[in-house]
């Protein structure tokens, strides 16, 4: 069993590893959008875009050697400042710091305040985070005193960026926030357009999903409304990310498709052959396994035409998973090699791990036990560096798998419990991600009803005013708008009742959503206890079988190896702590078993609790550690205890309880 289903754990474990990847490179497409403080065109390659900015450099350097008034002197500066910070970052430095001086003298505060932010830049990509906080700290005061409000709502967006860097996510929504809150009353679609962009891509970090494709579209609206096309690619790739973990690959194809369209037309190659390796995961995910290749091998060319090396890690690493997943053994080992060898260049470290496996797992498939145990040992040192736990969960799981194909059962043993640790805070963190999701959008809910209730009012407050002020002279008009006033009143308040109810049902909703996530969560935990001890079962069969047949050093081991198994059953604390969330989610269930057919003991109530969880007589079988017979002896005597006759179902008794 457990080599029949290694492939596709292999599997799972990279197509997790490619998702967070794909994470991390949206995320830093995000901080270079938002960072940046001019457009910069796309050329037709890296060298030809370099001798174009190295020829705007030289002209700007020229004007500055002419004698020119203070405010042009400093706005050239800054224009060949944005230039050499692309490609020259620690030059710009001196040049940036001397220009900001120049700034500082100025009569013109707008200017000043280009510095200010050009300094931010050159900071930022000489990763200076820091300084790079600071002077948009010290910078925003002066932007408000000085009613700068587009240059406020860009050092707005940039704190959030900060934040972001420094791993500070909410802090980051924060400022997204109140950036939003602050571009409606002071538009800039730009600037709107990245800060929603930086906000989807957090919602996603997050695991809110659906706040994330809200917060994509919104900034996809926003660009394509302004003709900025060289954003709305990373837009489209975010989207069809997005949409790729929630599952519906069908639309994260169709976003796909059109950022390919667009960074064809902008003649983007880099992104271009990224897009193509992330639609290789998606043919792959729906199981077009030669629409996918093609897409990786068109990846491969474009990669190695540019010369762009380092691009060439994923789709090699991919093709490997595709070419094995394929049933192609001798092909994927090649692709494993080739990415072993980049991999140790150029990174990830991850990736280099996933080689290494590949190769112990098709060195297992030609015998060769020797090789497999020299690459699983060169892999270990990777298993921790993993920053996604789903991929830490399933690598894991894979090494377990290796292992025991080599026969290295307690190293088995300790790779799955370290598998199952990990996944049992995985299932925490992703229940505690969606309530979180549900309570934030109750509360924007809530506080845009507010919002809305406030505004109404102030509209009535000024009706009123307008009735008061108008005078004797305008008695009729008076007791008309009085009138009219009571009017909305009474509508306002139906209307505040309204929304009221709609509150009070939303959070029923909720209510009823975590109860029944409390259901999956405490019936997901029985079956993988069930599943855990049925391997557990399995196992301690074969040390049982294994120590019979060899030496007493063996059987020494092999009895250590029982005791663990034993020590791993589910012991009366932990049985306890089971009562007590079944008793949360089946609330009165106890009482009113009771109540009907008196006391019970406590192994008839754990067998009465599992069968009210309708599993099935071999799962309770394996979460109780009986065989089949004491499963059937433990109901019949049940059955007794509930005066049962032979033709009646015990289960839908139970369950109808």
């Amino acid at each position: 069993m457990l080599s029949l289903n290694f492939p596709i754990c292999f599997i799972l474990c990279r197509t997790m590893w490619k998702l967070y990847f794909l994470t991390k490179n949206v995320l830093v497409l995000a901080v270079l959008l938002i960072c940046s403080s001019s457009t910069i065109a796309q050329s037709d390659s890296i060298d030809v875009g370099f001798v174009q900015t190295n020829n705007v450099i030289d002209s700007l350097q020229s004007v500055l050697e002419n004698e020119i008034d203070l405010e042009n002197r400093i706005r050239t500066t800054d224009r060949l400042v944005n230039e050499m910070v692309k490609t020259d970052p620690e030059a710009a430095l001196p040049i940036a710091r001397e220009n900001l001086k120049y700034g500082m003298g100025s009569d013109d505060k707008e200017l000043y305040g280009t510095t200010m932010l050009s300094m931010g830049q050159v900071y930022f990509r000489n990763s200076m985070i820091d300084s790079m906080k600071y002077m948009y700290e010290s910078s925003l005061p002066f932007f408000r005193e000085h009613d700068l409000y587009k240059l406020e709502g860009s050092v707005l967006r940039n704190l959030g960026v900060v934040s972001q860097l420094n791993g500070k996510l909410d802090s980051t929504l924060y400022y997204a926030d109140l950036c939003i809150q602050h571009l409606s009353v002071y538009p800039d679609s730009l600037t709107l357009g990245s800060t929603y962009f930086t906000q989807a891509s957090i919602y996603d970090l997050k695991g809110y999903y659906k706040l994330s494709t809200e917060s994509y579209l919104k900034s996809l609206r926003t660009y394509q409304a302004i003709g900025s096309n060289q954003y709305v690619g990373y837009v489209l790739q975010g989207l069809g990310h997005t949409f790729l973990k929630i599952g519906r690959a069908e639309e994260a194809m169709k976003h796909s498709e059109q950022a390919l369209a667009l960074y064809k037309s902008q003649e983007n190659f880099d992104q271009v052959a990224q897009v193509l390796n992330n639609m290789g995961i998606l043919y792959k995910r729906m199981g077009l396994f030669e629409e996918s290749r093609k897409a990786y091998h068109e990846s491969i060319r474009i990669a190695t035409d540019r010369k762009l090396t380092s691009l060439l890690v994923l789709p090699y690493h991919n093709l490997m998973d595709l070419e094995y997943s394929d049933g192609n053994t001798p092909l994927a080992l090649s692709w494993a090699n080739k990415t072993d060898s980049l991999a140790s260049i150029f990174g990830p470290e991850q990736s280099r791990g996933e080689a290494l496996r590949m190769k112990a797992l098709c060195a297992i498939e030609r015998n060769d036990l020797s090789a497999a145990n020299r690459f699983v040992k060169q892999a270990l040192p990777y298993q921790k560096i993993y920053n996604d736990p789903e991929h830490s969960v399933t690598s894991y799981k894979d090494m377990g798998m290796l292992y025991n194909r080599l026969g290295q059962f307690e190293n088995a043993y300790a790779s799955l419990e370290q598998a199952k640790i990990i996944e049992d805070s995985i299932f925490t963190l992703e229940k505690n991600a969606q309530i979180e999701e549900l309570s934030l959008i109750y509360e924007t809910e809530k506080k845009d009803a507010k919002i809305e209730l406030l505004n109404k009012e102030s509209e009535l407050d000024d009706t009123r005013k307008r009735a008061l002020w108008g005078g004797i002279g305008l008695l009729v008009l008076l007791g008309g708008g009085v009138i009219y006033g009571q009017y909305q009143r009474r509508l306002k308040e139906q209307e505040v009742a309204k929304k009221e109810k709609e509150v009070e049902i939303h959070k029923r909703q909720v209510a009823e959503q975590q109860l029944e996530f409390k259901k999956k969560e405490l019936t997901a935990k029985a079956l993988q206890l069930a599943s855990k001890n049925e391997f557990l079962n399995t196992l301690e069969e074969e040390v049982a079988q294994l120590s019979s047949s060899v030496d007493a050093s063996v059987t020494k081991t092999s009895a250590r190896i029982s005791r663990m198994i034993q020590h791993d059953t589910l012991d009366e604390s932990e049985w306890v702590q089971f009562s007590k969330e079944f008793s949360t989610v089946h609330q009165g269930f106890v009482d009113r078993l009771i109540t009907k057919y008196g006391s019970f003991t406590s192994g008839e109530m754990r067998l009465v609790s599992l069968l009210k969880m309708n599993l099935s007589s071999k799962e309770i079988a394996n979460i109780l550690r009986v065989s089949d017979e004491g499963i059937k002896k433990a109901r019949y005597r049940l059955r007794k205890k509930l005066s049962l006759d032979s033709g009646d179902d015990l289960s839908g008794i139970i369950l109808s309880i």
